[in-house]
């Protein structure tokens, strides 16, 4: 690791900042600069501050979440808007902060530990014998670090606190779109935008529906998810969204941004190789962004979801990242549990369809594999097939206990049936949502062609939708 007494920064968002005052809080002595080119941050938005990362701050950084504290707006449910009807889950005690008060306590502390900040371009060619990139997802990166979401977003600000997370859906014939809103202090709101449409009355929309002004808002775009390969080059450390951007839906930037500068800084202070500082984070970094995948994949497929009813469209929302399980549902929220209940189908066997509480239907057929060489015996009700990662079943009823046991889990499923792919693409006789789905050889007996390992996101039939 290269000398840590001279390092620069560039980004003056949450991931620098925290990042210089972990590297001060190792070694006062050290010298720190960062570097950050815009001159206000006195507009933007708020930022999520999960509970993880508020016991994060608390303990690592007292001074600053002492700071903090006086500025949070709070809420403790969650509201769903969707088809003129209301619904609440209760029990998410959930904080924010406007990210310029956030910045400019951060600058704070930065400064009092002997940080400073210039108010320019990042000088790459500067001395520093560590510079770290932070300056978001915005920095360059080759083209196969990134992905983009099928939707566009923008954000908005607006002149009134909301009493909770809010999510709206809209409906304007094929096209559709949802509102997440959310308060970031005693009277400002932080509103998204987004849809797989142009909406160019957004901004009406929101203040028609939320009976609030919008006082700023940022152009419209689509998602970039950042996937480094490297993290470090030679003397160049990427850290926070620059190495790593995460899907805005699950609100954990500023929670990595925050994990990443204080690995960072345990790593440059016990002399460990640069690289060792991905090491440490891959792992974490890379769950948070499967997470993050599984959510913006829920509101791209807003088209098929919009067509629930709303307690069960509040389910399907709250619990898209499959990280929720219904357990931890009823013990937040019985109440709310019991209505997802109440308004689902009797689990039942047809003649070949398995129906999920969820609105999930599976055609299935009896059977054995017809590549017994492809598997492996290692699941008392299904056979794993080491191919495709998931579970082949040979009845009908392995099946239904299989969905009952797991109901939402993310895997593979064989499905051994000839339903042709044109049925499922026009949901006549199967439905699927979220599944990746192998029907078996073509006709030249490839697994790896036609729809297999493809994820099939498509309407509905019966179950569930109102």
């Amino acid at each position: 690791m290269p000398s840590k007494k001279n390092i620069s920064i560039s980004g003056g968002g949450p991931a620098g900042l925290f990042a210089g005052i972990a590297l001060l809080q190792k070694d006062p002595k050290a010298q720190i600069t960062l570097w950050e080119q815009n001159q206000d941050n006195s507009g933007g938005f708020g930022l999520v501050i999960p509970p993880a990362l508020a016991s994060a701050l608390q303990k690592k950084m007292p001074s600053v979440w002492g700071r903090m504290v006086p500025h949070f707006a709070s809420w403790n449910q969650i509201r769903i808007f969707h088809k003129k009807q209301n619904t609440v889950y209760k029990n998410n005690p959930m904080r924010a902060i406007a990210r310029s008060r956030l910045l400019q306590v951060l600058e704070e502390e930065f400064g009092m530990l002997g940080g400073v900040v210039v108010r320019e371009k990042f000088n790459s060619n500067n001395n520093a014998d560590l510079k770290i990139i932070a300056e978001g997802a915005s920095h360059p990166a080759q083209e196969h670090e990134k992905s983009y979401s099928e939707n566009q977003f923008t954000w908005m600000e607006a002149d009134r606190a909301l009493g909770a997370f809010l999510f709206a859906s809209i409906t304007d014939h094929a096209q559709n779109a949802i509102i997440h809103g959310y308060p970031h202090s005693k009277d400002r709101s932080s509103i998204i935008f987004e849809s797989n449409h142009d909406f160019p009355d957004a901004k009406y929309i929101v203040e028609d529906m939320l009976n609030c002004k919008v006082l700023s808002q940022t152009s419209k775009k689509r998602f970039a998810t950042v996937a480094r390969d490297k993290w470090n080059e030679s003397d160049t450390i990427f850290i926070g969204d620059a190495a790593h951007a995460m899907h805005y839906s699950i609100g954990a930037g500023t929670s990595q941004a925050l994990k990443d500068a204080l690995q960072l800084a345990e790593t440059i202070y016990a002399d460990a190789p640069p690289c060792s500082f991905q090491e440490a984070r891959q792992a974490d970094v890379t769950r948070k962004q499967e997470l993050a995948r599984l959510s913006a994949l829920w509101f791209e497929n807003l088209n098929t979801e919009i067509r629930f009813s709303p307690t069960t469209f509040a389910y399907r929302l709250i619990t898209r990242t499959l990280n929720l399980k219904h357990n931890e549902v009823q013990r937040r929220d019985s109440v709310f549990a019991r209505a997802v209940e109440n308004g689902c189908r009797t689990w039942k066997l047809n003649e070949n369809t398995v129906t999920t509480h969820l609105g999930d239907e599976w055609q299935v057929t009896d059977g054995p594999s017809p590549y017994p060489h492809l598997l492996t015996a290692n699941h008392p009700d299904g056979i794993e097939d080491q191919n495709c990662m998931g579970y082949v079943f040979d009845n009908q009823e392995a099946l239904l206990k299989w969905t009952l046991q797991h109901p939402r889990a993310e895997r593979w499923l064989w499905l051994k049936d000839k339903v042709s792919p044109y049925n499922i693409a026009t949901c006549d006789s199967i439905c699927l949502r979220g599944w990746n789905v192998a029907l078996g050889p073509d006709s030249r007996g490839n697994l790896e062609s036609g729809l297999y390992g493809q994820r099939i996101s498509v309407g509905v039939l019966n179950a569930g939708v109102a």
